[in-house]
């Protein structure tokens, strides 16, 4: 077992957090002696009582603004937007002079300004709106962060870089820079807030550096003009309502370190017509795709276990979807409004299909239930007026009010896998503005017979039993 010496234990002990813990080292063993005679300048909070230990500190670290400086006072802003001393009216009881004050602690870019002829090292300035107020736009180098709305509603903003130094741009960093065509991000940035693009009208190409590892909700938000977006493989989340409306998008490139996909993200891109799902997608938002009316193609791959509802709901233009064969439901208005969706590949895994889930498909003429479907809910393939034929397997236990009924052709023929007694056995045969529905007798309750309208007319259906079968005309 290798040792260590005397310089790998003062290493070692520049990460112990109480002054305790290195009084006790010098106590270990000889080697240890006089660890604390070796450091220049402090790894922990001090105090006028433990400075004592570090007799050769000539760096002082403050962590916080009310740390002790002993004698070493900075300016800072009052409440009233005044500059004061901090050691004003304060009792220094040990005064000591620093080669170096470091500054961990955040301060603004007008407190930076203040204390710049001392001898003071600021480690995170921040960027406020009132900085920029006073100093423009152009952020300064020494800038680590951009605060919270710092750019919002800067009409007169139409390009800017973002300094090597920072490494965060807050919420509504740059929302309602509605004249915003170029932003330049450096790859020191870890952190884009929420909203921080919203509304950025005439923004039209965006990189995010390797640095970043999630795009936060509403982050270009009705980001009209964007077009060309380069998604870093570092993203492992894109946030709801991310590119919501989004309108000039394309395309894009999803990482393939993304598990989800989230709520309304990629709402009304209404010229987004090529997206690749990743493998590594678990699940697709609620209104995720909802009325992208240029996607005509979708492929969800066999990672996706979740759809959310209104998924592709009003993708007027989607043609061919291929349900990943993990999905275990359609959700409710799932494809609501696909009114020219003419094939579908759905898995066997699903077990049920939400109300509304088909409504309004008038070009999807097949579709297959699988013998693992145990419910279809209310209205799910009404207006599917193309839709000629459909087997319901005698797993289905649950079928929802106007299934299929409500303003359709009545030229459907559904026809149960195995017939048995409980389960659904009916067909519907057009003749003029009559039909002709046959449903067991056993199950006439999940219709209310008594008054049920198969179309848009409010005739009431005569009802005829006849061998445990009735018949509604």
């Amino acid at each position: 077992m290798a040792l260590l010496s005397s310089y790998h234990i003062m290493i070692v002990s520049q990460y112990f957090n109480k002054i305790e813990d290195f009084v006790v080292l010098e106590l270990v063993c000889k080697k240890c002696r006089f660890n604390l005679d070796k450091f220049h300048f402090n790894p922990i909070r001090l105090t006028d009582k433990t400075i004592r230990y570090f007799p050769n500190i000539e760096t002082l670290h403050l962590w916080d603004i009310h740390d002790e400086n002993f004698g070493n006072g900075f300016l800072v802003k009052s409440e009233f937007g005044f500059f004061n001393d901090i050691n004003d009216d304060k009792d220094i009881v040990v005064k000591k002079t620093f080669y170096d004050v470091i500054m961990w602690f955040n301060v603004d870019y007008e407190t930076y300004l203040k204390n710049k002829n001392f001898n003071y090292k600021f480690k995170n300035v921040t960027y406020n709106k009132n900085d920029r107020e006073q100093f423009g736009n152009t952020i300064p180098p020494i800038v680590s962060s951009i605060s919270d709305i710092c750019f919002e509603r800067c009409y007169d903003l139409c390009d800017i870089v973002i300094p090597p130094n920072v490494i965060r741009i807050g919420k509504c960093c740059f929302r309602y820079c509605q004249n915003l065509r170029s932003i330049t991000i450096s790859s020191s940035v870890v952190s884009i807030g929420n909203e921080c693009f919203r509304d950025c009208a005439h923004l039209s190409e965006v990189v995010i550096p390797l640095s970043v590892t999630s795009i936060n909700s509403s982050c270009f938000e009705q980001c009209s003009s964007l077009r060309n977006i380069v998604i870093p493989p570092s993203v492992v989340l894109i946030s709801e309502f991310c590119f919501y409306e989004c309108g000039g998008m394309n395309c894009i490139d999803i990482p393939s370190g993304v598990s989800s996909i989230s709520d309304n993200c990629f709402f009304m891109c209404s010229n987004l017509s090529n997206i690749t799902i990743p493998y590594c997608v678990e699940s697709i938002g609620k209104s995720c795709f909802s009325r992208c009316s240029s996607l005509n193609e979708m492929i969800i791959p066999s990672s996706v276990t979740s759809i959310g509802e209104y998924c592709f709901s009003y993708c007027i233009n989607l043609k061919h979807v291929d349900v990943s064969s993990s999905v275990t439901t359609i959700s409710n208005h799932c494809f609501d409004g696909c009114s020219n969706l003419i094939n579908i590949k759905i898995g066997p895994s699903v077990r049920s299909y939400g109300d509304y889930s088909f409504r309004g498909c008038g070009n999807l003429s097949n579709i297959t239930i699988h013998s693992k479907v145990s419910s279809i809910g209310y209205n799910c393939f009404c207006l599917c007026n193309s839709l000629s034929t459909i087997t319901i397997p005698s797993s289905v236990t649950s079928i929802g009010d106007d299934f299929i009924f409500y303003k359709t052709r009545f030229d459907f023929f559904l026809t149960w896998l195995f017939c048995r007694l409980y389960f659904i056995n009916f067909c519907v045969t057009e003749n003029g503005l009559s039909a002709f529905v046959i449903i067991w007798y056993n199950l006439c309750k999940y219709y209310h017979v008594l008054n049920r309208t198969v179309n848009n007319y409010d005739n009431t259906l005569p009802v005829i039993k006849d061998n445990g079968i009735c018949f509604f005309k």
